[in-house]
């Protein structure tokens, strides 16, 4: 693993209400929310996730959202760039993405 896969990227996003409680509801420590994060991203099929039909510019949250949460999340380079790539192909900004990943992977149980 070289320097950059070590740091890897920090994403800035603002997660809905739905994903921000199933990420918070177990008291999680620091660095934890971000390894649930991680994993949501490279276990759900980002290609498939419904979006909702909403496209948003990055960094701003949905119109019809009532509340959202900042939050910051260290990605391994590679996967912050797949994530942002598929992203893009589907026109939709990351935090979306990753905030459809989240509700989609913790949802289920």
């Amino acid at each position: 693993m070289n320097n950059d896969e070590e740091k890897g990227r920090v994403c800035s996003i603002r997660l809905s209400e739905d994903a921000d409680r199933l990420l918070r509801h177990e008291g999680l420590r620091r660095g934890e929310i971000g390894q649930r994060i991680r994993l949501a991203l490279e276990t759900e099929d980002l290609t498939r996730l419904p979006v909702d039909g909403q496209s948003r510019r990055p960094g701003r949250p949905p119109k019809n959202a009532l509340s959202y949460s900042p939050t910051t999340v260290v990605l391994p380079s590679l996967l912050y760039e797949r994530v942002r790539e598929i992203a893009i192909r589907r026109q939709v900004s990351m935090a979306l993405l990753i905030d459809r990943a989240v509700v989609s992977k913790f949802s289920k149980a």
